[in-house]
């Protein structure tokens, strides 16, 4: 007589073989007394197995095993959290910073005068040595 594996009474409990195979070991059942005595107690596991409490794991179980996929997966390299980077304290004084250099450099570039050649090497040049000037550079250039 061929027994069905293991595996597949446990699969006719959950009914997920086949039609066929489900008919097949449903007929094997009927004639055989210690097939017919596994079903009957996996069965009677799997109601044991429902009437237990359900128990959620501590935050600190489950953190641990995140971190150990996270290890198994990357090796040492664990992902940073990129939002944890960046609202953790060195990302909050970075953020800051930039800030407050910002609103530096804004009151900086308001505060510059308007020209800011009024008072350099622009203003040596009078209006009549600029056109003077001007007039000799562009007399030689039509010596070319």
């Amino acid at each position: 007589m061929n027994h069905p594996s293991e595996n597949q009474l446990h699969a006719f409990v959950d009914n997920t073989l086949s039609p066929q195979t489900m008919a097949q070991t449903a007929h094997h059942l009927k004639i055989c007394p210690a097939c017919h005595e596994k079903v009957r107690e996996i069965r009677e596991l799997f109601a044991e197995l429902h009437e237990l409490p359900t128990l959620a794991p501590s935050s600190t179980l489950t953190r641990r095993i995140f971190a150990s996929q996270q290890k198994a997966r990357f090796g040492n390299l664990i992902p940073v959290n990129l939002f944890k980077l960046l609202m953790g304290r060195a990302g909050i004084t970075a953020v800051a910073a930039g800030l407050l250099a910002g609103i530096i450099l804004g009151f900086s570039v308001t505060l510059a005068p308007e020209n800011p050649f009024k008072d350099g090497a622009a203003a040596i040049w009078s209006d009549e040595a600029s056109s003077t000037f001007y007039e000799e550079l562009i007399a030689s250039s039509d010596d070319y």
